[in-house]
C-alpha cells in the first residue's frame, strides 16, 4: 500500500476562478507544465470518462506527453483522475527519466474556500494499479513531487496574477 502524497495551496483567487484556471485548457496551457516546459498541444473532453491529452515541450524542442481521464467532476470543488504519460494519440507510455514510475497514478483535487477571495488547493496523488515496484518509486518520490509542484503553483500564481 502506498503513502498517498498531499499537498495544499492557498490562492488569493476566489474558488470558482481557481476551478476555471485548473479544468480549463486554454487556462491549463498557460501554467500546468513543470518550469521551463510550454504546453504547445492540447485536446480535452471534459466530462466523466472524457480526457485531457497535452504536450509538455522543453525548450530544446523535446516532448513528453500526458493524459488525463476524468474519474468525477463536481465542480467548483472536486476533480478526479487517472493520469500517465503517453504518446501523442493517447496510448499509455512509461515516464521518460523513470522507467519505474506507476503506468497510471490517480489524482484528486479539492478546492475550499478559505474567505476573503482566497481558495486552497488539496491534491492527494497515488499509484493506480500499480506494482510493488512502481509503488517504491512513488513513494521515494515523494519530496521531489512536493519541489515539482511547488513550481507549477509559483507558475500558476504568476498566471492568476495576470487575470486580476
Amino acid at each position: 500500500m502506498s503513502k498517498p502524497f498531499r499537498l495544499s495551496h492557498t490562492f488569493q483567487v476566489a474558488r470558482p476562478t481557481l476551478w476555471a484556471v485548473y479544468t480549463q485548457p486554454e487556462h491549463l496551457s498557460k501554467w500546468f507544465a513543470p518550469q521551463g516546459f510550454t504546453m504547445p498541444a492540447y485536446d480535452m473532453e471534459f466530462r466523466v470518462g472524457g480526457r485531457f491529452l497535452h504536450a509538455m515541450q522543453a525548450l530544446d524542442g523535446t516532448q513528453m506527453w500526458g493524459k488525463w481521464e476524468f474519474l468525477g467532476i463536481d465542480a467548483p470543488q472536486r476533480l478526479s483522475i487517472i493520469q500517465g504519460f503517453s504518446d501523442a494519440q493517447g496510448g499509455l507510455s512509461r515516464h521518460p527519466l523513470s522507467p519505474t514510475w506507476p503506468l497510471r497514478t490517480m489524482a484528486t483535487t479539492t478546492l475550499t474556500e478559505e474567505g476573503a477571495g482566497s481558495s486552497a488547493l488539496h491534491l492527494e496523488w497515488l499509484p493506480f494499479e500499480a506494482t510493488p515496484e512502481e509503488i517504491a518509486t512513488f513513494d521515494a518520490g515523494h519530496e521531489s513531487m512536493a519541489q515539482g509542484w511547488g513550481g507549477t503553483f509559483k507558475q500558476l500564481e504568476s498566471y492568476l496574477a495576470t487575470l486580476a
